[in-house]
């Protein structure tokens, strides 16, 4: 594995294990957290809530139930969310509610993906512009949306440090106004000590970066600028601190030509202010300092003068152009949204107290991930559904060298603090949001009867018959049982199914063809358990994926597609073999959410009595039962040869 991406991987545990390290030693911002883990019984119930009057209209009776649970909770509480019941909308309530209650109140809302945090942050900016949210992040990350760049920490300093220099410059204005001191002296006096200060940085920064080299030089030996013998013998360094020091480089070449292009701009808006000036802004930044005091006025005042510009000048040249601010800001917004490990990477994040930390997507998250927001919060909610794909756990954590330096076993990586809690909180302190509104009742009863037990129900909702010809049912499997080649095909240690992509391939044409018959338009997510297949998709659909100008096709895996939807999911079951072996597709919180994906229309591809007959544990076996048994709602059709 390459050296950067073993780092990360140990970077994000290093990160992890110090939250473990916080609430091991009680160093957390609730000191009792451990103990309310290792014994979740112990949790206290909600207090009986008040009346509420509910922000968002049409909460159905789940909902308002969590909300006031949620408004109540004195530690843990626990929300389970199946697909479409309206986990975004809970959240965004609870939100809402508790600034509503306090407005000064600082929330943590936090995810293990963007997208459930994302759209959290939309929903929330949807009802009420006004909410004070930071959105931890990097810039160039493209998982980000674009629809919130604005709230980014980074894009946030800048405009806090406009306001706050705008308004330090209107006082000082306003001050030397008072006392008959013309704006040309300001402007020179301010402008030469803002010019002296730039050249001091740039020359205090170029000494930092040469220093910062030589560290990792010695840390890695990868600096190109020095020359030392190869072996010389070096010292070893954490991940951690290769990282620290690759980012403050970074940083400090970018403030450097931030710095740069201010001497640039100050020497060009000076130059014209005094016929001296030109030749006096070549100079040091010791003699800029003097002419800067030659020029400020010469009046009883001007001591005072001065310390006020010097003040002034120098505020504007540092702040908020270090990291150093980045947790005062956070410390002055009501949500700050950032994924459960991302958030660990703002320095001072530590001395950031929030009243409540909500989770999204808990179920997806290793407990040591969730544990790195939890540390810093009084009250905790965590929101998940332990029915849907357990936490994905990237290569690199899976490498040998990392698990060892922690002492984890893969196991320790899959495991949720969510499914420890979820048998052993209180009762008072789980709730579950059972009315589903994503899907038509025929794909929601489908799903409620397969994954969720008949517990799932759905809200009322007409069928879209614009593409019946096609789609006589919401739920309509066509099977590839009579054609010859259905077969599946081994292909770099995956499988793909020619077979099931041809259909695929044809139905999206008939489709489109009803689509833009009827001046419709239809999102379609087309779904494969297997990269191959879903790679061999995309290949069969390029050449036409023009024509198809009705539909908006996003084909991918379903574990890449967890947490989004569509009009119509076209879930792509890919195996089919002799000998009865269907692999992973064993896996049924991966079969919940492809086929839980459509809002309109559920469409399966594959050969339904291989699917049916397939050996072992098999829960394809439920679903072509079900469809066999809900004519009325679902049908079997034979794809075209």
């Amino acid at each position: 594995m390459p050296r950067n991406t073993h780092s990360r991987a140990k970077i994000a545990l290093d990160r992890q294990k110090a939250a473990l390290d916080a609430v091991r030693y009680d160093r957390a911002l609730r000191p009792d957290i451990r103990r309310l883990v290792v014994h979740p019984e112990l949790n206290r119930p909600p207090d009986v809530s008040a009346e509420l009057s509910f922000v968002q209209q049409n909460l159905d009776d789940a909902k308002k139930d969590a909300v006031h649970a949620a408004l109540r909770a004195l530690d843990f509480l626990l929300v389970e969310g199946p697909p479409g019941t309206g986990k975004t909308t809970f959240i965004a309530e609870v939100v809402l509610q508790t600034l509503k209650n306090n407005p000064e109140a600082r929330i943590l809302l936090t995810s293990q993906t963007h997208v459930a945090l994302d759209n959290a942050v939309e929903r929330l900016l949807k009802i009420d512009k006004a909410i004070k949210i930071v959105r931890i992040g990097r810039l160039e990350d493209e998982r980000i949306a674009k629809s919130i760049a604005g709230l980014l920490l980074e894009n946030q300093m800048d405009d806090w440090r406009k306001d706050v220099l705008k308004q330090g410059r209107t006082f000082v204005e306003r001050w030397a106004r008072e006392r008959g001191i013309s704006q040309q002296y300001f402007e020179i006096a301010s402008g030469l000590r803002r010019l002296s200060l730039s050249t001091n940085a740039i020359a205090d920064r170029q000494v930092a970066v040469r220093e910062r080299e030589e560290q990792l030089h010695d840390l890695i030996g990868t600096n190109p600028l020095l020359t030392e013998a190869p072996d010389k013998p070096r010292k070893q360094g954490s991940s951690e601190e290769v990282l620290q020091l690759q980012q403050e480089i970074a940083r400090l070449k970018t403030e450097l030509i931030a710095l740069r292009r201010e001497q640039k701009r100050l020497r060009e808006e000076l130059s014209g202010a005094d016929p001296m000036l030109p030749e006096i802004l070549e100079l040091s930044g010791r003699e800029l300092e003097s002419w800067a005091e030659t020029f400020s006025p010469q009046t009883s005042e001007s001591t005072t003068f001065k310390q006020l510009v010097d003040t002034y000048t120098e505020w504007e040249t540092r702040f908020g152009k270090s990291s150093d601010f980045q947790a005062a800001l956070l410390a002055t917004s009501q949500v700050v949204a950032g994924t459960c490990v991302g958030i660990a990477s703002i320095k001072g994040i530590q001395d950031v107290e929030f009243d409540l930390c909500i989770v999204d997507e808990a179920s997806k998250a290793t407990p040591t991930e969730t544990l790195v927001p939890l540390t810093r919060s009084r009250r905790w909610i965590l929101v998940g559904d332990p029915k849907q794909l357990p936490p994905f756990v990237e290569d690199e954590m899976l490498h040998p060298e990392t698990l060892e330096d922690f002492g984890l076993t893969l196991d320790d990586l899959r495991k949720t603090l969510f499914d420890r809690l979820e048998g052993a909180l209180p009762v008072e302190c789980r709730k579950a949001l059972l009315m589903q509104h994503r899907m038509v009742p025929e794909i929601g009863n489908l799903i409620s009867e397969c994954f969720y037990d008949g517990r799932l129900q759905s809200a009322p909702r007409t069928v879209d018959a614009t593409l019946s010809i096609a789609l006589p049912r919401p739920v309509t499997w066509i099977t590839t049982a009579r054609i010859s080649d259905r077969f599946e095909v081994p292909k770099h240690q995956s499988f793909s199914n020619p077979c099931e992509a041809r259909a695929i391939l044809q139905l999206l044409k008939n489709l489109n063809n009803l689509a833009t018959l009827h001046k419709r338009r239809f999102s379609v997510a087309v779904l494969s358990g297997y990269r191959e297949h879903k790679e061999d998709i995309d290949r069969n659909l390029a050449p036409v994926l023009t024509e198809l100008k009705s539909l908006d096709i996003d084909s991918n895996t379903v574990d890449a597609f967890q947490g989004r939807e569509a009009d119509i999911a076209v879930y792509s079951v890919t195996r089919c073999n002799q000998s009865g072996q269907i692999g992973f597709l064993r896996e049924g919180k991966r079969l919940n959410v492809a086929l839980s994906r459509g809002r309109e229309y559920l469409v399966i591809v594959g050969d339904h009595l291989f699917c049916r007959d397939a050996k072992g544990e098999n829960p394809l076996r439920k679903i072509v039962s079900y469809i066999e048994s809900h004519p009325e709602q679902c049908i079997i059709r034979e794809a075209q040869k």
